[in-house]
């Protein structure tokens, strides 16, 4: 069976989902995909804190859960080989290495042929096109999966045939795949990028794969073309639940275009400019689940300008009256990514020290890009105001909190367990929060002891 239920707060879809959990069960685990890492750190939080423990959980991203579903069983493994996205930028810049077939293909040989640098000097250039043209090859998986049979052959699909780049991509494609698809063993198997996986389970004859429990989906607003193929596909043999964030409580599949709206006023702004992707994604749930839609929505009353934004996109009505627009958004303009994370860090100081019931744990602070030119900055400013802080979906390094602790931890063993080493350890913020009763002087004075 295929549902889905639908709501404008995390929070109310967090209530559904929990009451539809079965017991917890650490020998039975229950399979939820999660939208992304962060999504998945959230929900194990609030999982443990509603239920008491978060045992019997099993978050996956749904890559992951593709291929370990559509793949990862006796039959798939016999004669499926998925591949991910930098699977095939690596399949494709063996490609691009091949003399022969580069020459077959004009375009891209004068791309590489036009590399400035001595040397390889076509290296940077083979692996950027690698790189762009897995991305292309990916996002056709996703949103386009009727085309990848075609491109998985090196052949050009109907739709796109007029287009020039189209037959040297298809030829790159079709040649990574091909190389791709023999295992360490020197077979062959039908590889696969891995959102087409059910597709290729199809192609090679494969039934529909099983589960024994119920599976959910949690933390999307939006579904690609692909993974609702998946999920029907999963519907028709196991119980899948789809939780997805949606502005608007009516079934709005005729939403007016950009154009259409900012001359009839017809919906919301926000609906009309960002809300097709939504849109999309419900009228085919509705389709798909036979109208098997529930309803998970909450309504408050507005307090500021961006809740009274949210409430007329909620009931799709263009707005009646003026909230003070001081409250609730503030735009700051700054000259550098460093003072932007010095202003955010003296305002979130300004709130813990303002409300008491109000911890940092509570506060999310969202990096919308350029994510590797703000993490430097992050850590000298908040701890300049004393704000504790840690990084989540980043790479495990020493710029996270948890990240260092866990590292020097796991560098203990193998160094001479010096004074120093064990202090490095023992007085760690993260070790620290994690024993409130013990301070760093006791563990300093401990050590003293230990000489």
């Amino acid at each position: 069976m295929f549902r889905a239920v639908h709501g404008n707060r995390v929070e109310a879809l967090l209530a559904a989902l929990i009451e539809s959990l079965p017991p917890a069960d650490p020998f039975a685990a229950q399979t939820i995909i999660v939208g992304s890492h962060l999504v998945s750190r959230w929900l194990v939080r609030e999982l443990a804190i509603a239920r008491g423990i978060a045992a019997g959980l099993e978050l996956v991203t749904f890559d992951r859960f593709l291929e370990a579903t559509w793949a990862g069983d006796a039959e798939g493994r016999a004669l499926l080989r998925p591949i991910d996205r930098s699977q095939l930028a690596a399949a494709i810049a063996s490609v691009l290495a091949d003399d022969e077939l580069v020459a077959s293909l004009p375009a891209v040989a004068a791309y590489l042929a036009a590399a400035p640098a001595p040397g390889d000097r076509a290296g940077p250039r083979r692996v950027q096109l690698a790189e762009h043209v897995a991305m292309l090859a990916w996002n056709y998986a996703l949103s386009r999966p009727d085309w990848m049979p075609a491109l998985l052959g090196g052949h050009v699909p109907e739709e796109i045939a007029a287009d020039p780049s189209a037959r040297w991509q298809a030829a790159l494609i079709g040649a990574a795949i091909s190389r791709a698809g023999i295992d360490e063993h020197g077979e062959r198997k039908l590889c696969a990028p891995v959102p087409i996986l059910p597709w290729a389970r199809r192609r090679a004859g494969l039934r529909a794969p099983s589960l024994p429990r119920p599976i959910a989906m949690f933390g999307v607003s939006y579904l690609q073309r692909s993974q609702l193929e998946a999920l029907t596909d999963l519907g028709t043999t196991t119980d899948v639940t789809v939780y997805l964030l949606d502005p608007c409580a009516e079934l709005w599949d005729d939403v007016s275009g950009r154009a259409k709206a900012a001359e009839t006023k017809v919906d919301p702004l926000p609906l009309a400019l960002w809300g097709r992707a939504v849109r999309d994604t419900l009228g085919a749930l509705v389709e798909r689940t036979s109208g098997d839609l529930e309803d998970a929505f909450v309504e408050t009353e507005p307090r500021d300008v961006r809740e009274a934004l949210l409430a007329d996109v909620l009931h799709r009505k263009l707005p009646e009256a003026t909230i003070d627009a001081a409250a609730g958004i503030r735009v700051l303009a700054c000259p550098d990514p460093r003072r932007e994370i010095e202003i955010v860090a003296a305002e979130i100081r300004t709130r813990l020290d303002a409300d008491p019931t109000l911890h940092a744990r509570d506060i999310g602070v969202w990096l919308a890009t350029s994510q590797e030119r703000y993490l430097a900055q992050a850590p000298a400013a908040f701890e300049a105001v004393g704000v504790p802080w840690h990084l989540i979906d980043a790479p495990l390094d020493d710029r996270g909190r948890i990240g260092e602790a866990v590292l020097a931890l796991l560098e203990l063993p193998t160094g001479p367990m010096s004074r120093r080493d064990l202090l490095r350890v023992m007085t760690h913020p993260a070790v620290l929060a994690a024993h409130p009763h013990v301070d760093a002087q006791d563990w300093v004075r401990w050590t003293d002891k230990l000489g």
